[in-house]
């Protein structure tokens, strides 16, 4: 995604405003060739050409292995005093934003990918605290990836620590299709601000 790509492809140079069949062609392209995991770190909150966006829902739900982005807000809110005596108010929220409903139903998850505001960036929150210990981008991906082997980690998880494997999920179906993969390789009982479709 820079500007050598869209000036040779002839596209607009912000990338949320590619033609979304160029990420359906890549999107199918990787599944033909065996992707495990196929991750979009880009939002798509808008909804756009309705061709497109169509093609685009197909490909990831052929490819059953796509994690769309979403977006973390931020929200400062101020309530003002109820008397003199008592002081104002103030608090902040983060709740997350979704992508477009067709493609985010179409997706196996979907998983925010905040990052720290800095001038270099060399780490990420695997799990974001203050949206309900929300795994991010990169956990998600893994864990789908492995998925395969899941129950055998908690199988031999249980031979080295019972109690610690009682704690995490057994069942790798506990993920949900439309985006809802906050449970896996959580705690079990531990809250996190997501839904399923």
């Amino acid at each position: 995604l820079d500007k050598d790509s869209s000036e040779k492809l002839n596209i607009p140079a912000d990338p949320e405003k590619w033609p979304r069949s160029l990420h359906a062609d890549l999107t199918e392209n990787l599944a033909r060739k065996g992707a495990a995991v196929i991750a979009f770190d880009i939002m798509f909150e808008e909804v756009h050409d309705k061709s497109e966006d169509d093609f685009f829902a197909t490909a990831i739900r052929n490819a059953q292995n796509v994690v769309l982005s979403e977006k973390l807000k931020l929200v400062e809110e101020h309530l003002p005093a109820p008397s003199e005596e008592k002081p104002s108010v103030s608090f902040r929220k983060e709740f997350i934003v979704k992508p477009i409903d067709l493609l985010a139903q179409s997706a196996l998850a979907l998983a925010p990918f905040p990052l720290p505001k800095a001038v270099r960036v060399n780490r990420y929150w695997s799990f974001k605290k203050s949206a309900g210990d929300t795994p991010t981008l990169p956990i998600v991906v893994f864990q789908i990836y492995a998925l395969e082997v899941h129950n055998d980690f908690i199988r031999l998880m249980g031979q080295v620590d019972p109690h610690l494997a009682e704690k995490l999920l057994v069942e790798k179906d506990a993920s949900h299709r439309g985006g809802d993969m906050s449970a896996i390789g959580k705690p079990a009982g531990a809250n996190a601000l997501r839904t399923g479709h």
